[in-house]
C-alpha cells in the first residue's frame, strides 16, 4: 500500500468518524404526537337530536328495575355471544321495520356494544 492510499483511507475514516460523532451529539427529538380532535357530538346525536341519551348508571338502574324495554341492535352472532339478560335482539338494519311490533308500555332503551 502506498503512502498516498494510506492517507486517503485515514482521511475517509476521519470524515466518517466526524459524521458519526456529530450524529451522536445531535439531540434526538421525538416526533410530535398526532393530535386528534373529537367531535363535540356523535353522528347519531347530529342525525337524531331529539333522541335522549342517558348515562350508563341510569341505564343500569332502569334495566335492573325492568322499567324499560331493552333492545340489542347488534347482529345475531354478537347477541348469541353475550347480551344483557332480557334484551330483545333486533339488528339495527331491521329496527325501523319492527317499530309497529315493539311493546309500547315502557320506554325503549337500545344498545349496541
Amino acid at each position: 500500500m502506498t503512502m498516498r492510499t494510506a492517507a486517503i483511507i485515514v482521511l475517509i475514516l476521519a470524515v466518517l468518524g466526524l459524521i458519526a460523532w456529530a450524529a451522536l451529539r445531535t439531540p434526538r427529538t421525538q416526533p410530535a404526537a398526532p393530535t386528534v380532535s373529537m367531535p363535540s357530538t356523535s353522528a347519531a346525536e347530529d342525525e337524531f337530536p331529539t333522541v335522549p341519551r342517558i348515562p350508563l348508571t341510569d341505564a343500569k338502574k332502569k334495566i335492573d328495575s325492568a322499567s324499560v324495554t331493552l333492545i340489542d341492535v347488534r347482529d345475531a352472532d354478537s347477541y348469541i355471544a353475550g347480551h344483557i339478560p332480557g334484551a330483545l335482539q333486533i339488528p339495527l338494519a331491521r329496527i325501523e321495520g319492527e317499530i309497529p311490533y315493539l311493546p309500547r308500555t315502557k320506554p325503549i332503551l337500545t344498545y349496541c356494544t
